[in-house]
C-alpha cells in the first residue's frame, strides 16, 4: 500500500506532479463521459455501496485507486486506465500492453536496508533494486527501508520510504524530509526557524525526541519522503 507523505497537500493522490490532470479534475471529465448528471448517480452506476469516496476525491483527498479505474472502465472503455490512474497524456489515449510500455512505466528503484547503507549517488548493485511503477511517485529515486519512531504515526518502522534528493533552497516547511548532518541521518518535518540561517528539525514524538535548530550550512544532504510503502522480499 502506497501512502502519500506530503503532508502540506491532499495525502493520496500520485498525480501531484506538474503536468499532470489533479484526481479531481478527472473524476468530473469521467462523469461527463458516463453521462450521468451526479457523483450519486455515477456512483451506483459504478457498482459503489457509498459515494463517499468520489466526494473524497472531489475535494482532494483521495487519488483514483486501481480498483475504482477498472469500475469507470467498464462504463467508460474509450477513457484510457494509465490516464485514471495518473492523469498524464490523452484520455482516451489507448492503453498500451506490450512489454515495451510495461517497461516505460517501471521505475527500478534503488533499495537500501538503511538510512546509514544510503549512497548519496543512489548507485547500489543491480541485485540491490526493486521495479515501482512510475506513475504511483514519478520523482522517487530512491527506496530506503525506515527504522525510526520520530514521525509516527505517518512514517512506520519497517516501512520504506521513497526518497528523491532536494537542494536546501527547494525546501518546504512542514514536509517530511531525510535530513543529514554531519553522521547523523534523521527523518524529520523541517520548520522554518526565528533565524532564515537556520530550520527547525521537529519529530512528532516530541516527548523522546527534542526539536533541533540547525544551521543551513550543517546540512551534508536533503532527501524528500514523497511517499511510503511495505515490501516483502519473498
Amino acid at each position: 500500500m502506497i501512502r502519500q507523505t506530503d503532508h502540506t497537500m491532499p495525502a493520496c493522490d500520485p498525480s501531484s506532479c506538474a503536468g499532470a490532470v489533479p484526481a479531481r479534475d478527472r473524476l468530473r471529465i469521467v462523469l461527463q463521459y458516463s453521462g450521468e448528471r451526479s457523483y450519486n448517480a455515477l456512483a451506483l452506476r459504478l457498482g459503489l455501496k457509498r459515494s463517499e469516496n468520489l466526494y473524497r476525491i472531489r475535494k482532494g483527498y483521495n487519488g483514483i485507486s486501481m480498483d475504482l479505474a477498472l469500475r469507470i472502465r467498464n462504463i467508460c472503455p474509450s477513457l484510457s486506465l494509465s490516464w485514471l490512474l495518473g492523469g498524464e497524456g490523452d484520455p482516451e489515449a489507448p492503453d498500451r500492453t506490450s512489454a515495451e510500455a510495461a517497461s516505460a512505466e517501471v521505475l527500478y528503484l534503488p533499495l537500501y536496508p538503511d538510512l546509514l547503507s544510503l549512497d548519496r549517488d543512489f548507485r547500489p548493485g543491480e541485485d540491490r533494486r526493486i521495479p515501482f511503477p512510475s506513475w504511483l511517485c514519478r520523482e522517487a529515486e530512491a527506496a530506503v527501508s525506515c527504522c525510526s519512531d520520530a514521525l509516527l504515526p505517518r512514517l512506520l518502522p519497517g516501512d520504506c520510504m521513497l526518497l528523491a534528493r532536494t537542494p536546501a533552497e527547494s525546501v518546504v516547511f512542514g514536509r517530511a524530509y531525510v535530513v543529514v548532518v554531519g553522521e547523523a541521518r534523521l527523518c524529520r518535518i523541517i520548520r522554518k526557524d526565528e533565524s532564515p540561517e537556520r530550520v527547525r528539525l521537529v519529530s512528532l514524538k516530541p516527548d523522546k525526541y527534542d526539536e533541533i535548530a540547525v544551521p543551513r550550512t550543517e546540512i551534508d544532504g536533503l532527501y524528500r519522503i514523497c511517499g511510503t510503502f511495505r515490501y516483502w522480499a519473498d
